[in-house]
């Protein structure tokens, strides 16, 4: 028997830009000002052109928006372009501020790059964008006022050019209820100087032109079935994991982590499968491998694991006297079950009580199941019964959203 398991949830994602223009001379800004972005598709393209897939992992080489450009075009914005209208330089930008919030489910990161009185004097710079490369564009804005005029930045002789270019990704509440969490120590906070590697949206997050570094995504199952919390670990108490595949699409804008099965031999667990996190781990060239956690869920979730329905299990024979029998899986939704004693079906209270958290059932006087009679049940659970008579097939997938929307 083969169960599948689909998690779905939406990350949306927008940037702006900050220019700061300053004297070199005396140290005084002599003009700021902001930039709206479009997000272009050379964002969604690169995780995939800028990865090679061994096995289950995904290699990442590059940051996708490291390389920031400015240029003197004008023009309409749209997310098919590659390359600003006019481009007068580009510069390798560095990590200034990263942080987030697990309430707001948000997180950010900003970038920064300095043109100094040397370079790119006496321009007049109408544009800003980023990408991985010079020939790529991750998103690309226009220089404007708060009421949406075209504004210039003259960088003159002595003028430095800071700018500045934050990308903050905001993810769906989830849609499965309470009983799927993210978890705060994976997602959103950041610990410095290290790969966000939990958040399929980490390339955004990070300068991989440190090192190679390798993600290998894996599912994780347990038996707790406590309501999950922000602090929690992926699993509480663990059974088994399987390692996830990890595939990106351009055109769907979708991560998928899978499918991959625990198969027969594996997870089996006499209380059933409660619980399923999902963590990544990185391993970066010469450095042993870290995980972090993205969330953690609890069956039932609405819409993707409701429950399963045990149908015809064999509790065993009568004798004319045994008046104990007991369920395989516990406990038991209330009302849900049906006994039957040679295919007849009892009546709760008359003929059997049920303990629904333990799973007994006992045949009260003048009903106790005859010699040679079956005893046999259907109900329902919340948990996934696996045991060796079952496969799990588990895909999780994150939507990328309308950026541009």
């Amino acid at each position: 028997m083969v169960r599948q398991l689909h998690i779905k949830t939406k990350a949306n994602l927008h940037n702006k830009y900050e220019l700061i223009l300053t004297d070199a001379r005396t140290g005084k800004i002599k003009q700021e000002a902001v930039a709206y972005n479009i997000i272009c598709n050379g964002l969604f393209t690169g995780w995939h052109s800028w990865a090679r897939h061994t096995g289950s992992r995904w290699t990442w080489s590059r940051s996708i928006w490291s390389n920031f450009k400015v240029g003197d075009g004008t023009g309409t914005l749209e997310a098919s372009r590659s390359s600003l209208f006019n481009e007068l330089g580009n510069k390798i930008s560095s990590e200034y501020d990263k942080g987030g919030d697990m309430n707001a489910l948000t997180s950010y990161q900003t970038r920064r790059a300095v043109w100094d009185e040397t370079e790119l004097q006496n321009q007049n710079i109408t544009e800003v964008g980023c990408g991985g490369n010079h020939s790529s564009l991750s998103s690309h804005a226009l220089i404007e006022d708060s009421e949406g005029n075209p504004i210039t930045v003259e960088k003159g002789e002595y003028d430095i050019l800071t700018v500045y270019c934050t990308f903050y990704m905001v993810l769906d509440e989830p849609s499965y209820g309470e009983n799927v969490k993210w978890i705060a120590s994976g997602s959103f906070n950041i610990p410095s100087g290290t790969p966000a590697a939990n958040y399929p949206l980490a390339v955004l997050a990070y300068d991989m032109t440190q090192g190679t570094t390798t993600y290998d995504p894996r599912c994780r199952f347990g038996s707790n079935n406590d309501a999950p919390q922000a602090s929690d670990d992926p699993v509480k108490e663990y059974i088994d994991f399987i390692s996830l595949s990890y595939n990106w699409s351009t055109a769907d804008k979708k991560f998928t982590f899978g499918p991959s099965r625990l198969g027969a031999d594996g997870g089996n667990h006499v209380d059933g499968i409660w619980e399923i996190g999902v963590t990544q781990s990185f391993r970066t060239s010469g450095t042993g491998a870290t995980s972090f956690s993205l969330f953690r869920s609890v069956m039932p979730i609405p819409g993707v694991w409701d429950g399963y329905n045990v149908e015809n299990e064999e509790l065993g024979m009568g004798d004319g006297t045994k008046t104990e029998f007991q369920t395989q899986w516990s406990p038991i939704v209330e009302n849900s079950e049906t006994i039957k004693v040679d295919n007849t079906e009892q009546t709760k209270d008359t003929d059997y009580t049920i303990d629904y958290t333990t799973g007994d059932v006992v045949f009260l006087s003048g009903s106790i199941p005859g010699d040679g009679e079956a005893v046999t049940s259907d109900y329902s659970i919340e948990q996934i019964p696996k045991d060796e008579n079952h496969v799990l097939d588990v895909t999780v997938a994150m939507e990328v959203g309308d950026a541009n929307a």
